[in-house]
């Protein structure tokens, strides 16, 4: 059963997708609608292979959905291995910091307790009165005397004059009193009972009273170690340095707003109307007729602006040379001819355009793309252009005349160059002498004596 409905297949009608026979019918080989295809399956289509050369409407949105969901995907998969790779090196960096942290510690390691809270302690009792006292501690019946090298407090100041107390030390904040009570205590809780010792400088005290005033001498370091960690502006987290603080504030930046672009041939618009208005070039039918040539057109605004064409009238005027078209489209791509502006650049080898068609057209030739048969030699082309040029050799059709000598040519291209021998005009200009010459060619073959290579 399913081989005679093979057998009644007509290939010039069904879907090359669905295989079926649909009313909105579209050319394969257009828009770049193989490429996608090829691109989401491994299903290989070429011109003149014998299968179905169209696709019916709905094939062609399900490819186009699949091809941008493909390069969503691919996109995002770069992304994520960007990220991925920056969050390994911040955690290696913060690694090392902790490392770094932890061997510094080794000398002098530190033993914390859980101090009570500033409301559950009696009036006038300070944190940590109590811990350290002035007897001599003794351990069963075995008494261990220290000697302890006495220092009065007297002689101290006259040794010392900058650790004076006479001389008002610069005031401690609330974080900053608990600190040095904490490094107090850090002194005496790592060393032997009845022992008071500073574990910045190693000084031995008998009475933890002149430890404690002792370490307002190193006021200036526990100042430098009670910083508060850098804290964003914005969003009041906290960062470990400047370094890391700087790196979020650029998650605060406002990002530029994502232009409408789009899905088949990546073209951006400033509107969404613009894209949608392109998109119609793509997909839809030419439903808007000329009334004088019955040629169709996708949209109304590209009928009327051929309608002016038949009219004569050309409203757009350029300030620099005083040229007229018949669209503003028209004029603005002329008037990068006197700016020398190219803002369309090819992303497989970087060339430059001026016109969107014209970039569209040198596309299909890195997609080796010829979607422009000749019904005769079925040679095929990459532009219409070059399709209807290569048609007038088996026409015999020579178009284009000479003003000057009644010569005639089959493309426009040979009657410019014929028409600057009776001009004299010689546009192309050699960079590394004044020689000037007709055509880009010759120019080419010229600097051939200068470098050794075509410029």
């Amino acid at each position: 059963m399913a081989a005679a409905q093979m057998q009644n297949l007509r290939l010039d009608k069904i879907c090359r997708a669905c295989l079926q026979i649909k009313k909105d019918m579209r050319p394969l080989f257009e828009q770049l609608t193989a490429t996608m295809l090829m691109g989401i399956s491994k299903v290989q289509v070429a011109v003149g292979d014998g299968l179905p050369s169209q696709l019916c409407l709905q094939c062609v949105h399900q490819i186009s959905r699949c091809h941008s969901f493909k390069e969503l995907v691919e996109r995002n998969d770069i992304k994520l291995r960007e990220y991925c790779t920056s969050l390994a090196m911040k955690n290696e960096a913060v690694m090392s910091m902790k490392k770094d942290e932890m061997e510094m510690c080794q000398d002098a390691p530190f033993m914390f307790i859980e101090m009570p809270h500033m409301q559950a302690l009696p009036s006038g009792l300070a944190p940590l009165d109590g811990l350290f006292t002035d007897d001599t501690v003794t351990s069963g019946s075995v008494e261990e005397k220290v000697e302890i090298e006495y220092v009065p407090v007297a002689e101290k100041q006259q040794e010392s004059p900058t650790n004076q107390l006479d001389k008002p030390d610069e005031a401690l904040n609330s974080d900053e009193e608990n600190y040095l009570q904490l490094v107090v205590f850090q002194a005496s809780a790592t060393v032997a009972p009845g022992r008071h010792v500073c574990n910045l400088c190693h000084k031995e005290f008998k009475h933890a009273r002149w430890l404690k005033q002792h370490m307002r001498s190193h006021s200036n370091w526990i100042k430098a170690n009670c910083k508060k960690p850098p804290m964003c502006p914005l969003c009041d987290r906290t960062f470990k340095g400047p370094g890391m603080l700087k790196m979020h504030m650029r998650t605060h930046e406002p990002r530029p707003p994502k232009q409408p672009t789009c899905s088949v041939c990546q073209r951006t618009f400033s509107t969404k109307t613009l894209l949608y208005r392109h998109r119609q070039t793509h997909f839809e039918q030419k439903t808007h007729q000329c009334t004088v040539c019955e040629k169709r057109f996708y949209s109304g605004y590209a009928l009327r602006s051929h309608m002016a064409r038949h009219r004569g009238e050309r409203p757009y005027v350029c300030n620099m040379c005083s040229q007229r078209f018949y669209n503003p489209t028209d004029l603005k791509v002329h008037f990068r001819l006197h700016t020398g502006e190219k803002p369309l650049k090819c992303l497989e080898c970087g060339k430059t355009f001026r016109r969107h068609s014209t970039l569209c057209q040198h596309m299909k030739k890195h997609r080796g793309i010829r979607n422009h048969v000749c019904n005769v030699c079925n040679k095929a082309f990459y532009e219409v252009s070059k399709l209807n040029a290569h048609m007038r050799v088996h026409t015999g059709e020579k178009p284009f005349e000479c003003q000057y000598c009644s010569r005639k040519f089959a493309q426009q291209s040979a009657l410019i160059y014929h028409r600057r021998t009776h001009t004299g005009e010689k546009p192309y200009c050699c960079k590394l002498c004044a020689a000037r010459f007709t055509t880009s060619s010759a120019r080419n073959n010229h600097m051939l004596t200068h470098t050794g290579h075509k410029k």
